[in-house]
């Protein structure tokens, strides 16, 4: 009965299923899981979940690049257009500097002719002719028309 009892303790362990893991399987369950493929085939779905991780690796770093190239074409964008309106500003101060400088010499060349009208007008007197005063208007016209053309 003891003998009984041990091989049927012995041959306990080969009824239960052969476990497919190569470090709990014991020589039989190895020889077994060696001979129907199963390490192969737990090998081979190890290799193509390894190369899954591997491709989507790839495909996040292709991605992380992409976005880094974008950023850095949007930074040179920005860069150049803070250049242009830069000179924008540099050209329009520029510009308003010359016209200062242009009304500043048309003032001062009709305020000479302003100046010399006035000085004739004062020059004539009371005593002035007709055709003196009619000369006197024109050239007060003519200077209110340079001066409103100056100004436009």
């Amino acid at each position: 009965m003891r003998r009984g009892a041990l091989l049927a303790l012995a041959l306990l362990p080969a009824c239960a299923p052969p476990s497919q893991d190569p470090a709990r399987a014991g020589f039989f369950d190895g020889l077994q899981n060696l001979s129907s493929g199963t390490y192969d085939r737990r090998l081979a779905q190890r290799q193509q979940a390894l190369a899954a991780q591997q491709a989507g690796a790839l495909e996040a770093r292709a991605a992380a690049m992409e976005a880094e190239r974008g950023a850095a074409d949007s930074a040179a964008r920005l860069a150049s257009a803070e250049a242009r309106l830069r000179r924008l500003e540099t050209d329009l101060a520029a510009t308003r500097r010359r016209i200062a400088t242009l009304e500043a010499s048309r003032a001062a060349g009709l305020s000479a002719e302003a100046d010399r009208l006035g000085a004739d007008r004062r020059a004539a007197g009371t005593a002035l002719d007709a055709a003196a005063l009619a000369a006197l208007e024109q050239r007060q016209r003519a200077l209110d028309a340079a001066v409103g053309a100056a100004f436009r």
